[in-house]
Order: structure tokens, then sequence, then C-alpha cells
């Protein structure tokens, strides 16, 4: 086996290193019962490289900051320590979806519904005082105009559930799993956790890149095996009683979502993952080289994605399965935005007057779009001092991240002394309203980039590692890099023509018929 000190200066660096794990070890074997672990821990383990990738500070092997997601597992992790011995020969619980009781003694699940969907609370957004989800929501005003029942399972890990919702049948999952006692039992009841030369493993990541993630520790995996697997079997009695054609799920790549694709696949139920940002050069969608011919356990049977690049990306390596392939449907978000006949977007009063006279007035637009920074900063300085030199008839679009809106109020007195900025409507209003008057679009690596390029505006990055998740754009042209210098950002924004937007490309995509193409 090959040893080597690894160097993670891209993000490619990390699918690299992950394809050696996939070829040194047998990672197809990590199991609990059918229920494949290695999309888990191949997660966890991009998650913690990526982090590298990153200069990122990393926490190797102490205990991560505890919150109400974890404290449940981590108090019981010394009673699971105790059940040591215990757990060698328990193999079958009896536990199975018929146990659930919270969910077959009511009416919550009563059939027919068309489509169960796992949505996190972020994936919503507030138009004139209600959330509207801004990728199932789409689905669903096509849904109910055919008269299809859907019911989203909603989570949140701070923020709570927000209400009141555009389009309702909402169910708060996290409450539903707190009231289900059933699901405590993979405590003192844990099935066997099949880790064929896992120490090996370990003790590989530890010689190579000098570390690991305590999540994939050895006890904490089966910890957390335990956990996803009795959720999938909470899923599956959800799935029992209601009887869906498909169950969509945003980001699948964490222990709800892999549970449901595993409680789906039990059921011959198909599970659908929705594009939520980029795809290329991240593990979850990424050169699985070691995926078995009928596919994994855990992970989505179909991918929806924005664009037929990224369907291909994907397809790559799904067209070696007969269970996994992508399908180009679009950006449902896009999609409702171009429709004339939407029945939300109509209502909002919207300032398309005012921006229609920006557009008058100004030669250059430039929307930014900010993520969180590593230096914890929400707008980076050299954004702010481009901003200060830009040519008086530009006109800027700052946007800060949707999780850190608590921070507008503190970002808009510090741009305050410049102007043509506008900060506090341009991170409160939607974002294809916004891209409707943007003529170039400047990020550090936000997926905003293949949104603008849906509608025909060019987009400057200004992280060179974030350049692996973007090369098609960056092929294609519509996509250029510039290094974080006010300077150098000035001179290729005036390099970069200005472009109308096109919405015919988003024009294309029919929600409609994909939705025929499923559900026939």
């Amino acid at each position: 086996m090959t040893k080597n000190n690894f160097e993670f200066k891209r993000y490619s660096d990390c699918v690299d290193f992950i394809e050696i794990i996939e070829k040194e070890f047998p990672v197809n074997s990590w199991k609990i019962k059918d229920f494949d672990l290695w999309p888990y821990i191949r997660i966890e383990l991009a998650f913690f490289l990526a982090q590298k990738a990153g200069s990122i500070p990393i926490q190797c092997g102490k205990p991560e900051k505890i919150n109400s997601k974890r404290f449940f597992f981590l108090f019981f992790r010394k009673i699971k320590r105790y059940l040591k011995e215990f757990q060698r020969v328990v193999t079958d619980t009896g536990i199975n979806a018929d146990s659930f009781a919270t969910i077959n003694n009511n009416g919550l699940f009563a059939p027919p519904i068309d489509v169960i969907y796992l949505s996190q609370s972020s994936t919503v957004t507030k138009l004139n005082g209600k959330w509207y989800n801004i990728f199932f929501d789409p689905i669903n005003e096509y849904l109910d105009l055919k008269g299809k029942k859907h019911l989203t399972l909603e989570y949140s890990n701070e923020a709570g559930i927000q209400n009141p919702k555009w389009i309702n049948n909402y169910l708060d999952l996290n409450a539903l799993i707190a009231a289900e006692p059933a699901l405590n039992r993979f405590i003192t009841e844990p099935f066997a956790v099949r880790l064929n030369r896992y120490d090996e493993f370990l003790n590989y990541l530890a010689n190579c890149i000098g570390g690991f993630p305590e999540s994939v520790q050895t006890n904490n995996i089966e910890l957390n095996a335990n956990q996803m697997y009795y959720t999938s079997l909470f899923f599956q009695a959800i799935l029992k009683r209601s009887s869906p054609k498909y169950v969509f799920i945003t980001c699948y790549y964490f222990d709800l979502g892999f549970a449901l694709c595993h409680a789906a696949q039990k059921m011959n139920i198909k599970s659908i993952d929705m594009q939520h940002g980029v795809m290329e050069a991240w593990p979850a969608y990424s050169n699985w080289t070691k995926i078995p011919a009928k596919g994994y356990s855990t992970i989505p049977d179909m991918f929806w994605t924005w664009t037929v690049s990224d369907a291909n990306y994907i397809n790559k390596w799904a067209k070696r399965t007969i269970r996994h392939k992508a399908y180009d449907f679009g950006n449902t978000w896009l999609i409702a935005w171009n429709d004339q006949k939407n029945r939300v977007f109509g209502k909002l009063g919207l300032p398309n007057v005012e921006f229609d006279e920006f557009k008058k007035k100004y030669s250059r637009i430039v929307l930014y779009t900010g993520q969180p920074l590593h230096n914890g900063a929400v707008i980076p300085e050299f954004i702010k001092e481009t901003c200060r030199k830009s040519p008086v008839d530009w006109l800027w679009l700052i946007r800060i991240h949707p999780r850190q809106l608590e921070q507008l109020p503190a970002v808009c007195v510090e741009f305050a002394p410049i102007k043509n900025v506008i900060i506090k409507e341009s991170s409160i209003l939607p974002l294809p309203f916004l891209l409707k008057f943007t003529t170039i679009h400047i990020t550090s690596e936000s997926a905003v980039i293949i949104e603008a390029a849906s509608l025909g505006i060019a987009s400057v990055i200004t992280s060179k590692k974030g350049c692996d998740f973007f090369s098609a754009y960056l092929e294609s042209g519509i996509l250029n890099y510039c290094d974080p210098d006010s300077n150098m950002l000035i001179d290729a924004i005036k390099k970069i023509g200005n472009a109308e937007p096109d919405s015919s490309k988003v024009i294309s995509w029919s929600i409609e018929a994909a939705m025929d193409q499923l559900l026939t």
C-alpha cells in the first residue's frame, strides 16, 4: 500500500485522495445490515479534506462543538461503550417499519401522497411575509394544479421551522422525530456494524494526512450507523403508510438524507436529489470509482440537475450502475420566476420601476454574491475597496449569504460611506429578480455562477481553488478568474462586455414536462 504525505492545495486534490482510498480499502463491505456506509464516510472525509484545501483550522480528534442535533448522541456515548460486549452478539432487534406508533396510529400520512420531500428550512425565502421553498414549491404549484398530493418533511438545525408558508402541507420533522420513542432503541438495541480493515483505514489516514474527522472514529461510526439505520426504519414506516411515487431531497449527503435514500430503496420508491449548488469536484457527486453495478442503497436513484453539463458529469460514473442516473430538468426557481402564469410572484409588488431606472442610469450593474468566508468576514475587504474605486456610473448590488443575514445591519453601516452600493434590498430581494437587472456577476465561488450563466450573464470568480467547481464555465468563457485584488477586478469587469440577461434557455425548461415524465 502506498503511503505518502498528501498536500491539499485544490478541492480536486480531495477527490484524488478519496479515489486512492477506494482503491486501497474494501469500502463497499462497510455496512450495517444492507445499509451502505461508505457514502456517509466518504462525505465526512470530504468535508475534512476540504477544510485542509481551504486552510480552515482543523481540530483533529478533539470533541466537536456540541449542538442540539448531536447532544443526545454524545450524552449516550458512555452508555454505548458499556454495551460493547452486548453489541457483538446482537444482530436482529426485531424492530421494523411497523414499530413506529406515531406514524401508523394517525392520519398524517394517509395515502394517496404522490410526492414526499425532505427539505431544510434554509431552502426557503421570505416573499411578502410568507415563506417559499425555492426548490420544491415550483413543483408543488404544478402538483396542486394537477390535483396531486404532496407533503414536505422540513427540518432545521438551528432557526426552527419558518411559518407561514405560501404553499402548505408541511410537517416539522424535528418534532416528529422527537415524539417517536422507538427511535431511541438504537442505543440499547444496536445492530452489528461490519467494518472490515477499518482500523487499518484509520491508521492510513493518520499516516497520510495527519488525522481524520472525529465522526469517522470507530465508536462514532458504530453509533451513527445505528442511528441512521433506525431512522431509515422510521422513514420506511412513513413511506409504507403514504405510498408516494417519489421522494425528493435537497442536499442528500447528511444523516437524514442517507436514511431516506435507504428507506426509499427498501420500499421500491425512487429517490431524487435536487441540485442545490455546485456538483463538479465535490465528492457527493464526483468520481465514485468503486460504486457497485447495483448502486449504493444510501445515495439517490436520480439526480435532478440544472444543466446538461452537470447531468453529464454525474452520468460519467452513474452509467456504470443500473440504479443511478442524472437528468437535466433545469433550475426550478428560475423556471418558476420566468413563468408568466406563476400564482405567487405576480403578487409580490417588487420594485421593477426603480430597478428599470437603475439600468438607464448606470453603465454596469454588478451583482456580488457573498459566502461565509474562512476568516469570518461577511464581505472581503478587497470587494469594499473595489466598490470605493469603481467608476461613478457603476452600481453594486452586494448580496450577503442567507446564513449571515443577522449581520446585515452591521454590513450596511460598514458600506454607508460608499456610494452606488445597495446592500439591504440586494440581500433580501429574490435572487432571480436581481439577476434580471444584472450585467455582470462577481463571487468567490458561489453556485450563482451557474444560475447567472443560465441567463447568459458572465461571472468573475476570485477563488483559485473554487475554479475546480466550474471548469466547464471557464472553458466556455462565460466565467473568468481574477485574483482578489481591487485594481485587477476593476480591469476585469471593464474587459467583460455588458450582456442583457436572456431567459430563453430557462423558458425552454419545463417543470410540467419533467413531472409528467416522472409521474407517468
